[in-house]
This record gives C-alpha cells, sequence and structure tokens, in this order.
C-alpha cells in the first residue's frame, strides 16, 4: 500500500515539474519589452473590430439609456417642468383667527419616470387676490408616469383664510 501511495506522488510531482518547466520555456521565449509587433491575421482569419467599434443595435442600446439619463437628470434638475399640480384641499380652522393649512394636492405625472417625496412650497392668496403667505409642503406617496393622483401632503398654515394657491413643485425622488 505504502509503495502505490509513493508512486503516485512520484507521478504528480513529475507531472508538476513537467508542466513548470514547459511554462518557463514559453515565458522566456516571450519578449516583454512591448517591441513585439502585434500579430497578423492569415488569409483565412478575419481581424478583431476594433475597440472603438460597436454594433449598431449596441448603438441604439446605448442612445437610449443616455437618453433616459438626461430626462431623470432634467425631471431632478426642473421638477415643475413635469410635474403638474392642480385642485387642492385645505383645511380652515381657528374660532377667534382664520388659519389655512394645505391637506392635499392633485398632481399629474408628465414624466416617463416613477416620482415620489413630491416637496415644494404654496403661497397662498385672498380672494381678492392679495398673497398672504408661502409654506413649504411634502407630499406622500408615488406617482406613475403619466398619473394624475391626489396626494397627501403636510404643509405649514398661515393666519389667514385662504381661496387661492399657487404651487410649486421644488424637488422630486425619482424611482427607477
Amino acid at each position: 500500500m505504502k509503495l502505490n501511495i509513493l508512486k503516485i506522488i512520484q507521478k504528480v510531482t513529475f507531472s508538476f515539474l513537467l508542466v513548470t518547466l514547459s511554462l518557463l520555456a514559453s515565458c522566456e521565449n516571450n519578449d516583454d519589452s512591448g517591441n513585439n509587433p502585434p500579430p497578423t491575421p492569415t488569409d483565412n482569419e478575419t481581424p478583431p473590430p476594433a475597440s472603438n467599434e460597436i454594433s449598431e443595435e449596441d448603438r441604439k442600446i446605448l442612445e437610449e439609456v443616455k437618453a433616459k439619463e438626461q430626462a431623470k437628470q432634467d425631471i431632478l434638475a426642473n421638477p415643475s417642468n413635469y410635474i403638474e399640480p392642480g385642485q387642492w384641499s385645505k383645511y380652515d380652522k381657528g374660532i377667534v383667527n382664520r388659519y389655512t393649512q394645505a391637506t392635499a394636492i392633485e398632481f399629474t405625472n408628465n414624466s416617463q419616470f416613477y416620482v415620489r417625496n413630491i416637496t415644494g412650497n404654496i403661497t397662498f392668496f385672498s380672494e381678492s387676490g392679495d398673497e398672504l403667505g408661502t409654506v413649504p409642503f411634502s407630499a406622500t406617496g408615488e406617482l406613475a408616469p403619466d398619473e394624475t393622483a391626489t396626494l397627501e401632503v403636510s404643509s405649514g398654515e398661515i393666519t389667514a383664510d385662504a381661496n387661492k394657491a399657487n404651487i410649486n413643485v421644488t424637488s422630486v425622488r425619482v424611482s427607477d
């Protein structure tokens, strides 16, 4: 039994030495100085494509990805161009003084992305058009592309009875 194990070890060792020697020999034949010209294809071989060439299909995919990324950057930079506010609901409170606070806003998402965390400012106006104050708001929920929905909002309040509002969206989060 010991003799069989020794023979196996010798064969493995000998095989390892042969592989090592052949690798060393091939390394000595290669010149790593960088002076060797690249191999030229034979008549039967086609040359590999240049590294800067891509197929037409890949080019179209790349253009679509770039366009989508540009659109995403644009909605993040200019959310009011894509998120359109509509009707709004308010909560009036106060016995002696009147207070107005927005509770919900209808939004239309005119982008190709799902958006959430819509924030901005609401400027309240009186019935006669006098500006009463501006407060921040934050909407809860998500809007799908081309969707119109009423979202609950948290907002500041003003000490007045507002009947009109100008809603400005200043930021959104885009969901991929």
